[in-house]
Order: C-alpha cells, then sequence, then structure tokens
C-alpha cells in the first residue's frame, strides 16, 4: 500500500498532500510552510494592501532605468562626435554621472538651475581635448547659446559677479581633472584657442603623436619648445 505523505499548513490548520504545498528548497521537507491556497491568499491580500506602494517602487524603478538609459545614450553621443573628428572619446558613464553628482545632480554650476545641458569646455570645434572627464559639465541652455564657441574664460568677463564666483569653482574642478592649477588651466585653454586643428590636423598628430597623446600633452609638448627657444637652445 502506498502512503501519501502530508504535511500540516501553519496558516489553517488543515492537514494536506505535499502537492498542495509550493517547492521550497530551503524547507526540511522541501515544500512551503503554507499550502497553496493559504499561500494564494496570502499574495492577493498582500497585493492589494500594497498596490500603491507597489506601483510607486515600479514607477521609481523606471524612471531610474531611463535615467540611467538617457545618460549612456549622451555620453555615447558625445563620445561618437570627439571619435568622428579623431579627438579623444574616452568619456564614460561613470565618469559623467560623478560630474553631474559634484553639481548637485546636474544642476548648472553657474545658475544651480537643474536640467543642465552636456557641454564642453573646450570647443570640439577647435579640434583639442575631446569627450573626456576634465572637458564636460552640465550648463543651461540659454548660457551655452551665450557660450557659443567662444574661449569661456573670455565670455565668463561680461558675466555677473555671482557667475563669475561659480564659475571658478568650475574651472578649479576642471583643472584639478586636468592636474593644473587653475592659472595654468586658463592658459592650456587659450593655448587650444590659439591653436585650433582641423580633422586632417588632428589625424596628422595622431599619426606622429600617436592617438593616445591628449590635447594636455600637446601643450606641455609646446611649452617646452617655446620654453628651450627663449633659452637659445634651438
Amino acid at each position: 500500500m502506498i502512503m501519501t505523505q502530508v504535511k500540516q499548513c501553519r496558516k489553517c490548520g488543515e492537514t494536506k498532500a505535499l502537492t498542495d504545498f509550493y517547492k521550497q528548497s530551503t524547507s526540511k521537507d522541501g515544500v512551503h510552510s503554507y499550502c497553496k491556497t493559504c499561500n494564494n491568499a496570502h499574495a492577493k491580500r498582500w497585493h492589494k494592501e500594497n498596490r500603491e506602494k507597489y506601483l510607486e517602487n515600479q514607477r521609481r524603478y523606471d524612471a531610474e532605468i531611463r535615467e540611467r538609459d538617457h545618460i549612456a545614450d549622451t555620453v555615447n553621443c558625445h563620445n561618437r562626435r570627439a571619435k568622428k573628428l579623431g579627438l579623444p572619446a574616452t568619456l564614460t558613464v561613470e565618469q559623467w554621472q560623478n560630474t553631474l553628482y559634484f553639481f548637485e545632480d546636474g544642476a548648472c554650476p553657474l545658475t544651480e538651475e537643474a536640467g543642465g545641458h552636456f557641454e564642453h569646455f573646450i570647443p570640439l570645434s577647435w579640434g583639442h581635448s575631446g569627450t573626456v572627464k576634465g572637458n564636460v559639465y552640465p550648463l543651461q541652455g540659454y548660457l551655452n547659446i551665450s557660450m557659443g564657441k567662444t574661449n569661456p574664460f573670455k565670455w565668463v568677463k561680461q558675466r555677473s559677479e555671482d557667475e563669475k564666483d561659480s564659475f571658478n569653482v568650475l574651472a578649479q574642478y576642471l583643472a584639478w581633472y586636468s592636474n593644473m592649477s587653475l592659472t595654468e588651466f586658463e592658459r592650456y585653454v587659450n593655448w587650444c584657442e590659439q591653436n585650433p586643428r582641423t580633422a586632417e590636423q588632428i589625424a596628422q598628430d595622431n599619426v606622429k603623436y600617436g592617438e593616445d597623446c591628449s590635447s594636455v600633452e600637446l601643450y606641455w609638448i609646446s611649452a617646452m619648445v617655446s620654453a628651450i627657444k627663449e633659452a637659445g637652445g634651438l
């Protein structure tokens, strides 16, 4: 005679066959302590009582996914722009997120308004720097339009005192990323403006110095050559 294995449900107290319980690998007998009927009733009741919380968590999760995808799309788009010109395109999603967090979750560093747009400090049109950490930051759209392709250090001279103070914080942050003092960083930006490169010139420099050679390195090479010339060494 075959004996059917049974178990008492800890919820309703009824004794039922093990097949009336959901499997649970962590229990000694391999099944849940509540029968399927009680389990289903519990799940239905929990879902009803926690529906709003569940929906809110789902909305939050969906928003986080959309934001993460948006950040990734933004980074990839600007990396492609730089790469198309032959400029460094090494910015990662994590680096851009760190920049956004530094500026109060993407607030414009000059106005503290939310919703700053992705901006290159040294414009890609100059043929220098690229889409790299130390050259990107969030900026309000109308300020971006106002600045255009102007040297940021020249543009800020026409702005308010509050914006100038905020600009110094931004410039110091980018200078730190470039391992420069603020004064040296300004010289570097000015050098990039005064020595623009076409896509053809960028390609030539990439062959001559290697694609890994950054504009910062080219600046230091130029500064060293100038110093040697002034000393009469060339």
